[in-house]
């Protein structure tokens, strides 16, 4: 099977660079809202049931919008489904911020989740105009804009809801709202597929069938899934083992965002072409389920800190290239095929927090890290496996 170059190769540096900076204000609307949303449930008279549902009714939507929306701009084209869901996530965040009542607050989370799944279709943007070898690359261009935002987002939250609960709300629609303009103003459109002419290629459940498709997106999810338990409890756990405080914590995740965004950004710069992604991403499962093992077994702060960043390194290494993995898997329909990805990752952030916190309390940190790091690893050895010909490694430029 051969997958089509880009005819024009500056399509690519002005189409990924607009993208990233899209995806970037986009996450960064989502970090800044993260901070204020117990409070703001709090506020209404939520219970600790409530917020859990709150907080995984984004998740939720996200898992059944993603596919239908990386679908829709096979159909469509990438651009339009971007510039859509980039409104209604701005018009999300003005119901939060002038949300009177807690139902109000779970539509917001779910209309803000739903649009969420344009994140598969800036991914397919980013099959469509690079080749084959560049794959990884662009995948990882994408990563790093998500890790971006979510590293800068809480923190400007953070200052912004000391004016009021509010404002964060209307900092995000904003920040949606100028990644829309941007989007419209300066994304170009790639091919004809941006308008609709392209097939969108197999159903879902034909997808699905095939072995070597579907064996990527569950590594997807268990890896996901393993590394839920960092993100769900590791403030748990560095309490319990060093006394951290919110500020230290904080300062920890911020340090392994920041060695995904590295890995992602400049890494993959390097990493994309050799050893490529068949390699890299087992090669990131495995080094991600190692550092999680380490980390459960950490004492001293050297050692925690240095097996975060090298689970994060790990994170950043398997992410990119099983993207890149899924989008060779054809030549068309490459939204469907990355909203799914989307919706296997959903999937595990929505299992993963209270199989995390039920792991820790019933457990302990230990334990728990160790099957999250079994589990990474694992889907390492599956990924080794992954038939060539069916991931389109086997493709042409």
């Amino acid at each position: 099977m051969k997958v089509r170059a880009p005819r024009d190769a500056s399509l690519v540096r002005r189409g990924v660079g607009p993208i990233f900076l899209t995806v970037f204000l986009d996450l960064l609307g989502f970090g800044v809202v993260i901070p204020l949303l117990p409070f703001y449930a709090l506020r209404f008279g939520a219970s600790g049931s409530a917020l859990g549902l709150l907080l995984a009714t984004y998740s939720l939507a996200q898992l059944f919008a993603s596919p239908l929306l990386g679908r829709l701009s096979d159909r469509l084209g990438r651009k339009p489904v971007i510039l859509a869901s980039l409104g209604v996530s701005s018009a999300s965040y003005l119901i939060l911020g002038a949300a009177s009542s807690l139902p109000w607050l779970f539509l917001a989370r779910a209309l803000a989740g739903a649009m969420a799944g344009n994140i598969a279709a800036a991914q397919a943007y980013v099959a469509d105009v690079s080749a084959p070898e560049d794959r990884a690359r662009g995948m990882g261009t994408i990563g790093a804009a998500f890790g971006l935002g979510f590293v800068l987002g809480p923190a400007l939250g953070g200052g912004l809801a000391r004016v009021s609960l509010r404002v964060p709300a209307l900092a995000a629609s904003f920040l949606s709202l100028s990644a829309l303009l941007w989007t419209a103003l300066a994304l170009p459109e790639p091919s004809a597929r941006s308008k609709g002419n392209d097939p969108p290629g197999e159903p879902f459940l034909e997808v699905l069938r095939r072995p070597g498709t579907r064996r990527l997106l569950l590594s997807f999810f268990a890896l996901t899934l393993s590394f839920t338990a960092l993100e769900a409890v590791f403030a748990l756990l560095a309490r319990e083992r060093l006394g951290f405080g919110a500020e230290e914590t904080g300062l920890s995740l911020a340090l392994a965002g920041l060695v995904t965004v590295l890995v992602q950004g400049a890494g993959m710069r390097r990493l994309s072409a050799r050893p490529g992604p068949r390699v890299l991403a087992p090669l990131g499962a495995l080094v991600l389920g190692f550092f999680l093992v380490a980390l459960g077994l950490s004492r001293s702060l050297t050692f925690l800190l240095l097996s975060l960043s090298g689970a994060a390194l790990g994170q950043g290494l398997y992410s990119p290239a099983l993207l890149a993995l899924l989008s060779l898997a054809g030549e068309r329909g490459h939204g469907g095929r990355m909203g799914l990805a989307q919706s296997a990752s959903g999937l595990a952030r929505v299992l993963g927090p209270p199989l995390a916190g039920w792991g820790f309390d019933f457990l302990g940190g230990t334990y728990l890290y160790l099957a999250a790091g079994l589990l990474a690893g694992l889907a390492g050895l599956l990924l080794f496996r992954a038939p060539e010909r069916e991931s389109g490694l086997h493709s042409t430029p």
